[in-house]
């Protein structure tokens, strides 16, 4: 076996002194980085052919919080130890780009101009994950929008914390679609406690509201150690991993009790290739 490496990096190595410029200057890592760089690259090329300048990739602005953040996120050079590009690491065309999106996404949601407004869950938090990234790397603050980019989130924070359910014992600390239920939704809840925490990087006290969170998160918790949809629902895939996750950002220690019983439910029903559970 030790021969067979040592034959195949020669080859490889061969490969390399003989090949043309062109091949010499392709992908320099694994295949699998390589296999993974090429994916993102043609997702961010399918959402520049999607936006064609008009500020959104589907029609509307609703779900333009992902368009920025993969974006901002594209990581420099190959594989994913380089830190993430930021609006600064951009070139002139997708900075423009972005631009148009978060103009576009500002003036879609509500939340992002009123504080007194009720937010819509996901597109809120989204949006507050998405600003607080293209803010902290120097995203323009004006972009045409009836509110800059750190008011937008000033914004939206406000209308988060108004927000908020205080309703004991099924939503004490969770949100809902809009305005707060009796039950708490966990599938919304998490994009309100990731906005939070991302838009405390930008807004001091952004996330003042976060260690209520774990009351819900517990109310939420199954025996089993899994989180369903809402308390008494049964645990799934997808809102234990979102459960885990809020009581991360929670600052909730990943070796309390919570945590890992969230943790052992999945280690125990992961699949790879499907959920489980009544919510997925």
């Amino acid at each position: 076996m030790k021969r067979i490496a040592q034959t195949a990096a020669a080859l490889g190595s061969a490969a390399l002194l003989f090949a043309g410029p062109a091949q010499a200057q392709q992908c320099q890592a694994t295949p699998f980085a390589c296999a993974v760089d090429d994916a993102i690259n043609a997702g961010l090329q399918h959402l520049r052919n999607a936006e064609r300048g008009q500020g959104n990739f589907s029609g509307s602005a609703r779900h333009n919080f992902l368009g920025v953040l993969n974006f901002l996120e594209k990581r420099d050079g190959i594989g994913w130890m380089g830190r993430a590009q930021g609006y600064d690491g951009m070139d002139p065309n997708d900075q423009a780009l972005v631009v148009r999106a978060v103009q576009a996404l500002i003036n879609d949601e509500q939340s992002m101009t009123n504080p007194n407004a009720q937010p819509y869950l996901y597109v809120t938090g989204g949006n507050l994950m998405a600003l607080s990234a293209y803010v902290a790397t120097g995203g323009p603050d004006n972009v045409g929008a009836p509110a800059t980019a750190t008011q937008a989130i000033a914004n939206a924070v406000v209308s988060l914390h108004n927000n908020q359910g205080m309703q004991p014992p099924n939503n004490d600390g969770g949100w809902n679609y809009r305005n707060p239920g009796a039950s708490g939704d966990l599938s919304t809840t998490q994009f309100g406690v990731a906005g939070l925490s991302a838009a405390e990087n930008i807004i001091e006290g952004a996330a003042a509201v976060l260690p209520r969170v774990p009351n819900f998160l517990l109310a939420d918790q199954n025996a089993d150690g899994g989180l369903g949809y809402n308390p008494n629902s049964a645990s799934s895939s997808s809102m234990a991993a979102s459960g885990l996750w809020c009581y991360r950002l929670a600052e909730v220690p990943a070796g309390d009790p919570r945590s890992q019983n969230a943790l052992n439910w999945m280690r125990q029903n992961y699949t790879f290739d499907r959920m489980i559970g009544g919510f997925t």
